[in-house]
């Protein structure tokens, strides 16, 4: 039963210093925010295409 626990301790600490990497590897990818253009009054720049991509209507029968 000794060793049941010691396996369990081990696994335990094996995942969450797996995750704790993972999550610090995510946060370093995060976008900065000195990055995003902003207006004159400091709002986000929201200008560009906003429509979606063409997309082909699946509700048609395609042997028409």
């Amino acid at each position: 039963m000794r060793m049941r626990s010691w396996g369990s301790i081990v696994m335990t600490a094996a995942v969450v210093t797996v995750l704790a990497w993972a999550w610090a590897a995510g946060q370093s990818a995060a976008p900065k925010a000195q990055n995003i253009p902003r207006l004159r009054d400091g709002k986000p720049d929201f200008n560009g295409i906003w429509d979606r991509p063409r997309i082909t209507d699946i509700t048609r029968d395609s042997k028409e």
